[in-house]
């Protein structure tokens, strides 16, 4: 079965030339031509998933194949489609960096490949005049299975070394001298405008992932206004058909409802698992640990994510009614899911910072005390070592840790998870102080394993499911 998915990759020569800041800007221009856009991230990108669902409000899919394979990949990439006119993918670092150098294993060259998704590539000439032309060059035949549908040139200066405006034109007149097409962009530098730096911290907790008003007005506007909107659709257009072997999850009617948070501070995890748990069943509802006073009624479960707590410290211990209101779900039988620092909030103490000695009361589900750290990434492995909520025991699921909390006074804490990181040991974790509840610091990925989001709804439903 063939699907036809118009789609993009953004990759760039090396991270932080603004593959993220051209993202949201590119939404923003396309949504005015009433558009429904979807996104997609490359590597454990947190954050700018986060960031692409505010604006969106399309839950953001990643593509990461150290958490699932290449079939795996065109599933998350059918679904991510559903509904939408485009998928935008931000690629992660720079197109040929793999896993090892002089391979493409890992690489956006590598997905794009596979996919069959064609590229928008960001190259920044800095101070290269027509010599831009070979770097051009040697990305368009390092590959040649590869589609490099259009060159956008980010952050012109105004002038060069010999006092000449390079503009589009000088870049166009160069590439078209040696038999290359024109820039499909060319935006100018603008430090108001400074790219988002995400880097090797894509994943933390403490993050931005919310931004002004402005910010998206004027990105979308500095997009629209030096970009060929129109030959960027075209290209998106030539996307190879997708060949599918099973019509994959058949969405089931809604079943339960299940209570997420997300607000200002929490909301980080992998959208995968959100828009699995709708797939199977589930009706997602907000609400804020921060401003509500209560749970929303009629619910089954709550999936509490990740967040900075740590900036909001003293307004999620101040609001005494919502903590209350969450320990009365969990006494009363409810399905909670918690991972990162919505772990550390569901403890009887969190730390207030990495390394800091100020705690402030969290929820109390959890009898331990939430100690914070310096964040670094692992990619994981969790098996269930007992059956439980997500699964009979032996289910695995594969994420990403930031390594950043550890729990002290849990030992006699039950936990129903083998966590294992790449060449270490596996650990006991997954704190479950009542078979309902489930805390980790990891992030797990239910698109690894999708009969995890399925079983987590299924026990939601036994608790409160929908009957109307």
């Amino acid at each position: 079965m063939e699907v036809k998915i118009p789609r993009i990759l953004i990759s760039s020569g090396y991270s932080g030339v603004g593959k993220s800041t051209f993202g949201i800007g590119l939404a923003v221009a396309l949504r005015k031509r009433n558009l429904s856009i979807a996104f997609g991230v490359k590597g454990p990108n947190l954050l700018q998933a986060n960031a692409y669902h505010r604006l969106s409000r399309r839950y953001t899919r990643s593509f990461d194949k150290q958490i699932y394979g290449n079939d795996q990949m065109l599933e998350t990439l059918r679904q991510a489609a559903t509904g939408a006119d485009l998928v935008i993918i931000e690629g992660e670092a720079g197109l040929f960096d793999g896993t090892r150098p002089g391979s493409l294993e890992g690489s956006d060259a590598e997905f794009a490949i596979h996919t069959g998704t064609p590229v928008v590539l960001l190259l920044n000439p800095g101070e290269y005049e027509a010599s831009f032309s070979a770097v051009v060059r040697g990305f368009l035949d390092l590959a040649p299975s590869l589609q490099i549908g259009g060159i956008i040139a980010n952050r012109l200066q105004s002038v060069s070394t010999q006092a000449m405006a390079k503009g589009r034109s000088f870049y166009d007149a160069a590439l078209q001298g040696f038999n290359m097409s024109s820039l499909l962009g060319a935006l100018p530098e603008s430090k108001a405008l400074a790219p988002i730096s995400r880097g090797r911290d894509a994943f933390r907790e403490d993050g931005q992932a919310v931004f002004p008003r402005q910010f998206f007005v004027s990105m979308g506007s500095l997009v629209e206004s030096h970009v060929d909107l129109e030959r960027l659709l075209e290209i998106a257009h030539t996307a190879a058909p997708i060949e599918m072997d099973t019509e994959g999850i058949i969405p089931m009617m809604r079943r339960c409802r299940i209570g997420v948070a997300d607000d200002s501070c929490f909301g980080l995890c992998f959208q995968d698992n959100l828009d699995l748990l709708r797939l199977f069943g589930a009706k997602l509802v907000s609400f804020s640990p921060l401003a509500d006073l209560r749970l929303p009624g009629g619910l089954g479960g709550l999936y509490i994510p990740g967040g900075n707590i740590g900036e909001y410290a003293a307004e999620l211990s101040a609001n005494q009614d919502m903590k209350d209101s969450i320990r009365d779900f969990i006494s009363q039988g409810g399905v909670v899911y918690s991972e990162g620092a919505g772990t550390a909030y569901l403890c009887q103490q969190f730390a207030t910072g990495a390394n800091s000695e100020r705690y402030v009361s969290g929820v109390g589900a959890i009898p331990a005390i939430a100690q914070a750290y310096d964040p670094f990434l692992n990619y994981t492995e969790s098996v269930m070592a007992e059956d439980c909520i997500l699964g009979v025991r032996g289910s695995v699921v594969n994420g990403i840790s930031a390594n950043n909390w550890m729990l002290d006074g849990d030992i006699s804490l039950y936990k129903v998870m083998n966590l294992s990181y790449a060449g270490e040991k596996p650990i006991l974790e997954g704190f479950s102080p009542n078979a309902q509840v489930i805390g980790t610091f990891c992030f797990n990925n239910f698109a690894s394993n999708p009969f995890i989001a399925k079983n987590l709804v299924d026990a939601c439903s036994v608790v409160c499911g929908i009957t109307e």
